[in-house]
Formats: C-alpha cells, sequence, structure tokens
C-alpha cells in the first residue's frame, strides 16, 4: 500500500500542475506537522497503538477519496482532467478502505486477545482451565 501512496502523491501533483494550480505551502507544512505529532506516544504504546494508527490512515485515505470525487465531478467540464485516472484513483482509494478497515478489526481482535492472555494459534480455555501453548 505505501507504494500506492506514493503513486497517488505523484498523480495529485501532476493533476494540480495540469490544472495550474499552485501547491498551498501552509496545507503541506500542516500534513508535514500532523504526520510528526502523529509518531509522539506520551503514554508509550498501548495495547490497541497499531488499532489506532490504522484507523487515522483510514481516515487519511477516506479524505484522498473524497478529494478524487470532487475531482471526478469536476472533469466533466474541465478537459485537462482524465476521468479515467480519476475513476482508477477512486477505486483504488475504495480498496485501500477496505484493505485498513479489515487489517484494523484484526489488529483489534488480537490486541483484545493479547489482553486477555491468549496468544495468536492458541485456543481459548475451556471452562476456565488453561490448556497450555
Amino acid at each position: 500500500m505505501a507504494a500506492e501512496v506514493v503513486e497517488d502523491r505523484a498523480a495529485l501533483k501532476s493533476l494540480v500542475s495540469r490544472l495550474g494550480v499552485a501547491p498551498s505551502m501552509s496545507k503541506m507544512w500542516l500534513s508535514w506537522l500532523g504526520e510528526r505529532a502523529g509518531r509522539l506516544k506520551p503514554h508509550g504504546r498501548s495495547p490497541l497503538s497499531r488499532v489506532i494508527e490504522l484507523e487515522l490512515m483510514r481516515l487519511g485515505v477516506e479524505g484522498k477519496l473524497a478529494c478524487w470525487r470532487s475531482l471526478e465531478v469536476v472533469a466533466e467540464h474541465e478537459p485537462r482532467l482524465p476521468s479515467e485516472e480519476l475513476t482508477r484513483l477512486v477505486r483504488r482509494s475504495t480498496a485501500q478502505i477496505k484493505t485498513l478497515r479489515l487489517r484494523a478489526a484484526t489488529e483489534a481482535s488480537s490486541s483484545v486477545s493479547r489482553a486477555n492472555g491468549v496468544r495468536r494459534g492458541c485456543p481459548r480455555p475451556s471452562r476456565g482451565v488453561w490448556t497450555g501453548c
């Protein structure tokens, strides 16, 4: 997915360039600052830190999807925007959201299991008796 994110960023830069729009320096700085702030863990890592990170990534991709969809509407009246490329970007973002939702759910389930003392691949204790593992 990381390679896709790099490709999506390049696609956005290309689309913005085609329209002759200058990139916003304040938005670039805010995104850089937000990314750095997301790395801060003032109280250490909780068992659900990975779930939170995945959900934040999903929110970012949903924002990107909203951008692609808005550009699809503009492309109906703007010949400099390739609608087929935007359709491809919408599909890819939709697939990324599904992947991130699944990974977050899987990670949440694993975190809860670990918090309850159950390791991956181990059977749950039966009638309160731990079977080992």
